[in-house]
């Protein structure tokens, strides 16, 4: 089965799961299918990211009715169509012109600089964790995943409840291996510059940035979403991160949900 028959099935799943919650006929909490820092250092291709300065419209929240996600999305990638030479105008919902938009940008070797926060906005907002892909793909084929990964560190520190659950859908996709037949912006012969995909330190700081976030968040979805990211292997945080570590492992023992108390029991039998 290829991929994108499997994306198709998965969303089938999604949907079907989320009518059933709507009707009442489940709990409405997170499974585990559904879930699938200041800017860095370093040189990271480009200026620090602010995902601020992509909409001025206000904020939305993880709330937010369905309309005004889809509304949100299609701004997002009107932008990116925009930017690409692909009409704007063409009509059907915003996973139509997603679509319409899918090819080119995993065509293009040397897009314009002003194309990634609009690119990096649409994966955030598009609200389908598997086809989210389809913008996170091609900004790691031209902008290099060190500077994907900063990106949604920041997302997931400053951006709002609806912006930080699309940062941890598209997280997952950004770890997508890079394939020299996918993409002319990765070039078998060489050309591609290796430190645009050197990111361990954008990992640590999603680490960190997701105790911090879990220390606070109040809302159980997007505690559940973020706790989803975070291993369970204590060897998996760097030494820098230790302490945080063993402080946010210690509440977890302790915390009120079930999902946070089931991560600190899977760590303690790690280390066992």
């Amino acid at each position: 089965m290829d991929a994108d028959t499997v994306n198709r099935e998965l969303c089938i799943a999604r949907r079907a799961i989320g009518c059933c919650r709507r009707q009442g006929w489940t709990d409405g909490e997170q499974s585990a299918a559904d879930s699938a820092v200041a800017p860095l250092t370093g040189n990271s291709g480009g200026p620090p990211y602010d995902p601020s300065t992509v909409f001025q419209n206000g904020a939305v929240t993880e709330k937010a009715g369905d309309a005004e996600k889809e509304r949100v999305f299609r701004e997002c990638v009107a932008e990116v169509a925009r930017l690409i030479g692909v009409d704007v105008d063409r009509p059907g919902r915003a996973r139509s012109l997603a679509g319409a938009v899918r090819r080119p940008l995993l065509e293009r070797s040397h897009p314009p600089e002003e194309l990634f926060a609009p690119l990096m906005a649409a994966a955030v907002h598009d609200p389908d964790p598997s086809f989210c892909r389809w913008f996170v793909e091609p900004a790691l084929y031209c902008f290099g995943r060190r500077r994907v990964l900063e990106a949604l560190v920041e997302y997931l520190r400053t951006g709002t409840d609806l912006e930080r659950a699309g940062a941890t859908r598209a997280w997952y996709w950004a770890h997508m291996p890079l394939r020299t037949d996918r993409s002319p912006a990765c070039t078998p012969d060489g050309t591609r510059d290796p430190a645009m995909d050197i990111s361990q330190d954008a990992k640590d700081a999603w680490l960190e940035v997701s105790m911090q976030v879990l220390a606070e968040a109040t809302d159980v979805r997007i505690r559940n979403r973020v706790l989803n990211t975070l291993p369970n292997s204590p060897e998996a945080y760097p030494p820098r991160l230790q302490d945080l570590f063993e402080r946010f492992l210690s509440a977890a023992r302790t915390a009120p949900d079930d999902n946070t108390r089931r991560w600190a029991r899977a760590v303690d039998r790690a280390r066992s």
